[in-house]
Protein backbone atom coordinates (compact mmCIF):
# COMPACT_ATOMS: atom_id res chain seq x y z
CA UNK A 1 0.00 0.00 0.00
CA UNK A 2 1.32 3.81 -0.75
CA UNK A 3 1.74 6.66 1.32
CA UNK A 4 -1.26 8.38 -0.49
CA UNK A 5 -3.76 5.57 0.29
CA UNK A 6 -2.20 5.08 3.99
CA UNK A 7 -3.28 8.47 4.53
CA UNK A 8 -6.29 8.42 2.90
CA UNK A 9 -7.42 5.26 5.31
CA UNK A 10 -6.06 7.41 8.19
CA UNK A 11 -8.42 10.25 7.24
CA UNK A 12 -11.38 8.32 6.78
CA UNK A 13 -10.95 6.78 10.25
CA UNK A 14 -10.52 10.57 11.83
CA UNK A 15 -13.48 11.00 9.97
CA UNK A 16 -15.51 7.62 11.33
CA UNK A 17 -14.13 8.60 14.43
CA UNK A 18 -15.65 12.26 14.65
CA UNK A 19 -19.03 11.09 13.13
CA UNK A 20 -19.65 8.99 15.88
CA UNK A 21 -18.62 10.99 18.38
CA UNK A 22 -21.53 14.06 16.75
CA UNK A 23 -24.01 11.26 16.60
CA UNK A 24 -23.59 10.20 20.48
CA UNK A 25 -23.67 13.69 21.53
CA UNK A 26 -26.51 14.36 19.72
CA UNK A 27 -28.15 10.82 21.41
CA UNK A 28 -26.96 11.82 24.51
CA UNK A 29 -28.48 15.58 24.43
CA UNK A 30 -31.82 14.60 22.76
CA UNK A 31 -32.36 11.87 25.90
CA UNK A 32 -31.26 14.62 28.46
CA UNK A 33 -34.06 16.82 26.94
CA UNK A 34 -36.86 14.54 26.51
CA UNK A 35 -35.90 12.94 30.71
CA UNK A 36 -36.15 16.68 31.64
CA UNK A 37 -39.64 16.64 29.96
CA UNK A 38 -40.52 13.52 31.21
CA UNK A 39 -39.99 14.25 34.95
CA UNK A 40 -41.68 17.53 34.31
CA UNK A 41 -45.02 15.50 33.62
CA UNK A 42 -44.32 13.12 36.69
CA UNK A 43 -43.78 16.75 38.99
CA UNK A 44 -47.93 16.51 38.08
CA UNK A 45 -48.00 12.71 39.41
CA UNK A 46 -51.13 11.96 41.94
CA UNK A 47 -48.56 9.99 43.75
CA UNK A 48 -46.34 11.32 46.28
CA UNK A 49 -43.56 8.93 45.74
CA UNK A 50 -43.52 9.65 42.08
CA UNK A 51 -43.53 13.65 42.67
CA UNK A 52 -40.50 13.34 44.95
CA UNK A 53 -38.57 10.45 42.86
CA UNK A 54 -39.39 13.19 40.17
CA UNK A 55 -37.72 16.36 41.76
CA UNK A 56 -35.07 13.76 42.99
CA UNK A 57 -33.75 13.08 39.55
CA UNK A 58 -33.72 16.87 38.11
CA UNK A 59 -31.88 18.21 41.35
CA UNK A 60 -29.00 15.87 39.56
CA UNK A 61 -29.54 17.26 36.36
CA UNK A 62 -28.42 20.69 37.18
CA UNK A 63 -29.02 23.66 34.92
CA UNK A 64 -29.95 20.88 32.41
CA UNK A 65 -33.16 20.85 34.72
CA UNK A 66 -33.81 24.86 33.66
CA UNK A 67 -37.33 23.96 32.12
CA UNK A 68 -38.56 22.77 35.35
CA UNK A 69 -37.99 25.85 37.33
CA UNK A 70 -41.75 26.76 37.24
CA UNK A 71 -43.19 23.20 37.70
CA UNK A 72 -40.82 23.17 40.47
CA UNK A 73 -41.65 26.62 41.60
CA UNK A 74 -45.39 24.47 42.42
CA UNK A 75 -44.20 21.79 44.11
CA UNK A 76 -41.86 23.59 46.48
CA UNK A 77 -46.06 23.74 48.38
CA UNK A 78 -46.09 20.11 47.84
CA UNK A 79 -47.66 18.65 51.12
CA UNK A 80 -44.98 15.61 50.90
CA UNK A 81 -41.72 17.18 52.59
CA UNK A 82 -39.59 14.96 50.05
CA UNK A 83 -41.07 16.35 47.32
CA UNK A 84 -40.98 19.61 48.80
CA UNK A 85 -36.72 19.01 49.75
CA UNK A 86 -36.00 17.94 46.53
CA UNK A 87 -37.63 20.82 44.63
CA UNK A 88 -35.91 23.28 46.96
CA UNK A 89 -32.57 21.46 45.92
CA UNK A 90 -33.50 21.03 42.29
CA UNK A 91 -33.88 24.71 42.19
CA UNK A 92 -30.85 25.04 44.12
CA UNK A 93 -28.32 23.23 41.39
CA UNK A 94 -30.18 24.61 38.77
CA UNK A 95 -29.65 28.71 40.25
CA UNK A 96 -32.36 30.21 38.48
CA UNK A 97 -31.59 34.01 37.31
CA UNK A 98 -35.38 35.08 37.54
CA UNK A 99 -38.13 35.68 39.80
CA UNK A 100 -40.72 32.81 39.15
CA UNK A 101 -39.47 30.60 42.34
CA UNK A 102 -39.42 33.63 44.96
CA UNK A 103 -42.68 33.20 46.13
CA UNK A 104 -42.26 29.80 46.70
CA UNK A 105 -38.66 30.16 48.14
CA UNK A 106 -40.33 32.48 50.57
CA UNK A 107 -43.05 29.93 51.66
CA UNK A 108 -40.14 27.18 52.06
CA UNK A 109 -37.85 29.69 54.41
CA UNK A 110 -40.50 28.50 56.97
CA UNK A 111 -40.67 25.10 56.84
CA UNK A 112 -40.29 22.99 59.66
CA UNK A 113 -37.90 20.95 57.47
CA UNK A 114 -34.69 22.96 58.28
CA UNK A 115 -32.74 20.77 55.17
CA UNK A 116 -35.84 22.67 53.04
CA UNK A 117 -35.06 25.87 54.31
CA UNK A 118 -31.10 25.75 53.79
CA UNK A 119 -31.74 25.44 49.77
CA UNK A 120 -34.52 27.86 49.71
CA UNK A 121 -31.75 30.24 51.37
CA UNK A 122 -28.98 29.32 49.29
CA UNK A 123 -31.49 29.09 45.98
CA UNK A 124 -32.46 33.06 46.83
CA UNK A 125 -28.83 33.93 47.19
CA UNK A 126 -28.36 32.87 43.28
CA UNK A 127 -31.07 34.78 42.17
CA UNK A 128 -29.83 38.51 42.89
CA UNK A 129 -32.21 41.62 42.66
CA UNK A 130 -35.05 39.57 41.23
CA UNK A 131 -35.24 37.73 44.60
CA UNK A 132 -35.91 41.88 46.30
CA UNK A 133 -39.33 40.38 47.58
CA UNK A 134 -37.92 38.00 49.79
CA UNK A 135 -35.92 40.42 51.89
CA UNK A 136 -38.34 40.76 55.06
CA UNK A 137 -38.08 36.96 55.11
CA UNK A 138 -34.39 36.54 54.99
CA UNK A 139 -33.78 39.29 57.31
CA UNK A 140 -35.53 36.69 59.69
CA UNK A 141 -33.73 33.70 58.40
CA UNK A 142 -30.23 35.99 59.36
CA UNK A 143 -31.42 36.35 63.09
CA UNK A 144 -32.62 31.83 63.00
CA UNK A 145 -30.46 29.23 64.93
CA UNK A 146 -29.09 27.57 61.89
CA UNK A 147 -25.56 29.28 60.86
CA UNK A 148 -25.69 27.86 57.54
CA UNK A 149 -29.39 29.08 56.71
CA UNK A 150 -27.87 32.40 58.03
CA UNK A 151 -25.10 32.31 55.78
CA UNK A 152 -26.95 32.28 52.89
CA UNK A 153 -29.91 34.49 53.97
CA UNK A 154 -26.82 37.17 54.63
CA UNK A 155 -25.44 36.10 51.07
CA UNK A 156 -28.82 36.32 49.52
CA UNK A 157 -29.50 39.78 51.04
CA UNK A 158 -26.10 41.46 49.28
CA UNK A 159 -26.51 39.93 46.43
CA UNK A 160 -30.36 41.75 46.66
CA UNK A 161 -28.07 45.26 46.61
CA UNK A 162 -29.85 48.54 47.51
CA UNK A 163 -33.20 47.16 47.30
CA UNK A 164 -32.15 45.34 50.57
CA UNK A 165 -30.70 48.30 52.32
CA UNK A 166 -33.04 47.68 55.45
CA UNK A 167 -31.33 44.76 56.38
CA UNK A 168 -28.35 47.39 56.89
CA UNK A 169 -28.74 47.13 60.59
CA UNK A 170 -29.78 43.06 61.22
CA UNK A 171 -26.22 43.11 58.47
CA UNK A 172 -24.33 45.14 61.15
CA UNK A 173 -25.04 43.07 63.83
CA UNK A 174 -24.19 39.62 61.80
CA UNK A 175 -20.79 40.98 61.99
CA UNK A 176 -20.50 40.05 65.61
CA UNK A 177 -22.18 36.60 64.73
CA UNK A 178 -20.66 33.19 66.38
CA UNK A 179 -19.99 31.77 62.85
CA UNK A 180 -17.03 33.10 60.80
CA UNK A 181 -18.46 32.36 57.16
CA UNK A 182 -21.27 34.76 58.50
CA UNK A 183 -19.71 37.52 59.70
CA UNK A 184 -17.77 37.32 56.61
CA UNK A 185 -20.86 37.24 54.32
CA UNK A 186 -21.81 39.99 56.28
CA UNK A 187 -19.05 42.42 55.34
CA UNK A 188 -19.69 41.80 51.91
CA UNK A 189 -23.24 42.22 51.84
CA UNK A 190 -23.00 45.65 53.09
CA UNK A 191 -20.45 46.33 50.93
CA UNK A 192 -22.38 45.58 48.22
CA UNK A 193 -25.63 47.57 49.73
CA UNK A 194 -23.38 50.52 50.71
CA UNK A 195 -22.10 50.67 47.18
CA UNK A 196 -25.27 50.06 44.72
CA UNK A 197 -27.09 52.26 46.98
CA UNK A 198 -24.00 55.28 46.72
CA UNK A 199 -24.53 54.32 42.67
Amino acid sequence: MDTNARRRLAWLGIAAILVVAVVGLILVLTRSHRSVADLIKMLGSKNPHVRAKAAKELSKCGAEAAPATEALSRTLKDEDLKVRYYSAKALSNIGPRDSIAVPGLIERLRDPDPEVRHFAAKTLSKIGPEAREAAPALIAAVQGNDPQIRYFAVKALGEIGPDARTAAPVLRAALQDRDPQVRDAAVGALRRIEKKGRG
